[in-house]
């Protein structure tokens, strides 16, 4: 008796296997079956918004289902990390958000209810945008050299406004400052408009932001971009170079966005999203959304996905413990 007991056991173990073996792909196949939601941790209308909406866009139709788009902004993108990554994870709730959601604000704000990139799967890595370091063209200063050179003269005389405390601008002048052994005065802002304004009335010295509303002012010929932050020249500035070209060897911050789902994500699921992102991303109308939104597409599937962000956060969240910033 035991030994049929065994027998039995040993059966239906083997038909739990092969049904779950059978079972993956159809999970794919059969997906999706109901309404997809991609959470906006920003206010409507932003970078962000205007992705997951041409992406909504794009995937309504070839998945047969609505995808559509969910703006949850406050308490510094948190409030949307912490409802996706409580969610069931088969697919139906997504995220687009970057670094403040995976990385930074986990780490600089007390109590957040989740732990960061890992309460996350990366699906894939979608867009870019860098930051550009400028001056006032009347400034004086012509070159990152010297910059440097006034700054190593003038210890914390040199101001520079950024976004905020903690954004990726301000996280990338801690960088820069390490690297190049200089201090410097933070100047933080409630966004990049009043930093470009404050920059043109030479009320600081340096303005570090998204490169797309330094573009206007390089072009009219009162602000100069000395570098960019990212690893390559920007399409949006090809003449200017970037630290990592004038001597930062790998210097590379730059603010970007994944799409992303709970933890524990179906592998098929993820999948086939992420070769649909990939297909999106190739779309002349997608193109148009991420470009006129300032953005320069950047697509990493899954794997390498998941690979970055770990790496990108990592760097974040050692350079907010080390500079001090921490609440």
């Amino acid at each position: 008796m035991g030994g049929n007991s065994a027998v039995l056991r040993n059966t239906r173990l083997v038909i739990v296997i092969a049904i779950a073996a059978i079972g993956c792909p159809a999970v794919a196949q059969d997906y999706p079956t109901g309404t997809i939601r991609i959470i906006n941790p920003f206010a409507a209308g932003g970078t962000a918004a205007v992705q997951a909406q041409a992406l909504s866009n794009y995937l309504s139709p070839i998945l047969g289902q609505p995808v559509i788009v969910e703006n949850k902004s406050g308490a510094g993108t948190t409030i949307a990390g912490a409802f996706v990554a409580r969610a069931a994870p088969n697919g139906y709730t997504l995220l687009i958000a970057g670094p403040p959601t995976y990385s930074i604000n986990p780490t600089l704000i007390p109590n957040v209810p989740y732990d960061g990139y890992k309460a996350f799967t990366q699906i894939a890595v979608v867009s870019r945008s860098t930051n550009g370091i400028a001056v006032n063209a009347k400034s004086g200063i012509t070159s990152i050299e010297d910059l440097v050179a006034k700054a190593k003269a003038n210890p914390n005389s040199v101001t520079f406004g950024t976004p905020g405390v903690g954004s990726v601008s301000h996280l990338a002048m801690i960088r820069f400052m390490e690297m190049a052994g200089i201090k410097m005065t933070h100047v933080p802002y409630s966004g990049a408009p009043p930093v470009v304004t404050d920059l043109l009335g030479k009320h600081i010295d340096l303005g570090v932001i998204n490169l797309g509303p330094l573009v206007p002012g390089k072009k009219s010929g009162d602000l100069r971009i000395l570098a960019t932050t990212s690893i390559g020249r920007s399409s949006q500035t090809p003449d200017v170079p970037t630290l990592d070209e004038l001597g930062y060897s790998g210097f590379v911050i730059e603010a970007w966005n994944s799409i992303s789902g709970p933890a524990g994500m179906p592998d098929a699921v993820v999948t086939k999203l992420s070769g649909l992102i990939d297909q999106a991303l190739a779309d002349p109308r997608v193109i148009t959304a991420f470009t006129g939104a300032g953005l320069e597409i950047k697509y990493m599937p899954h794997a390498e996905a998941e690979s970055f962000v770990k790496k990108d956060s990592e760097t974040y969240i050692r350079l907010i413990e080390s500079s001090g910033i921490k609440k």
